[in-house]
């Protein structure tokens, strides 16, 4: 169809599978982003003077931030994180399953990135009023911990005594960072059999962990921690390389990852979808 084609700003339109003799050639607009509101107008007044009836319309533009609503449309264990990749713009609402597995791994190495998930997530936990515990382990974040109280982002625990302590149920349970988290990388010597044992048990209490981690060749690196990633069915990749991309997939992804798109994997279902994440301010 391409050899049709004179240059641009030519286009063919065909709505049957491609048949040469269906093709329909047109004219594309184009408008540098200085000349679009006048080329807007002169098309509305042609418009007008044809008699043609207004539709309802919305100009889409996929390079805009999306700005996070002051009023979620979420309850139960469940987060709000941005929207859909398209002109739609439907909410994205990640809700955790009552189900064995039913855990988040976040993955992303930029911490402004990292700092503006938390608000995010801290967010959503005020709104469905769920109880969250917070392992910092994450030297880093710490020093934006300002940025992120307000948000109800407040560490109770630097350590992995949090597993040995009867925490509420429905609660949810965040590790900022699971590279950093040392006393959980060790079954000799460490606390990461304490930890699996408490993770098996969790959905008898309906108690989620949503967990951050920057380097995911490094953490599988290790053969005692690689196996508790098996808990984490939801993955999210935001802000991170193809390396991160690759590993955080169940199966070879073809699909390119848009900068401004953050990538939601079901390692379960084996399926994947992007969304655009809330933008928020990450003034620190």
């Amino acid at each position: 169809m391409a050899c049709h084609l004179k240059g641009n700003p030519e286009g063919i339109y065909n709505n049957n599978g491609g048949h040469p003799i269906c093709h329909v050639s047109m004219t594309i607009p184009y408008a540098t982003n200085e000349k679009l509101p006048a080329l807007i107008q002169e098309t509305i007044k042609a418009a007008q003077e044809r008699g043609t009836k207004p539709v309802e319309h919305e100009l889409y533009n996929g390079e805009l931030p999306v700005t996070m609503p002051t009023s979620l449309q979420v309850q139960g264990a469940a987060l709000q994180l941005g929207v859909d990749a398209g002109y739609k713009g439907k909410d994205f609402i990640l809700r955790f399953e009552d189900a064995p597995q039913s855990h988040l791994l976040m993955v992303s190495h930029d911490l402004a990135t990292q700092i503006a998930w938390l608000q995010i997530i801290g967010k959503n936990l005020q709104v469905t009023g769920k109880q969250l515990y917070y392992y910092n382990a994450s030297k880093q974040i710490a020093s934006h911990a300002s940025v992120l109280q307000p948000f109800g982002i407040v560490v109770t625990h630097t350590n992995a005594q949090l597993f040995a302590e009867n925490l509420a149920p429905g609660s949810f349970i965040l590790i900022d960072s699971l590279d950093e988290a040392t006393d959980l990388h060790r079954s000799r010597g460490g606390s990461l059999g304490m930890w699996q044992a408490f993770l098996e048990k969790s959905m008898d209490n309906e108690q989620h962990f949503i967990v951050f981690a920057s380097n995911l060749k490094n953490v599988m690196g290790n053969h005692d921690l690689k196996p508790m990633l098996d808990h984490f069915r939801y993955r999210i990749v935001f802000k991170s390389n193809k390396e991160n991309l690759e590993k955080a997939s169940p199966r070879e992804t073809k699909a390119e990852l848009s900068p401004i798109n953050a990538r939601f994997i079901d390692k379960t279902a084996d399926q994947w979808r992007d969304f655009r994440p809330y933008s928020l301010d990450q003034k620190s």
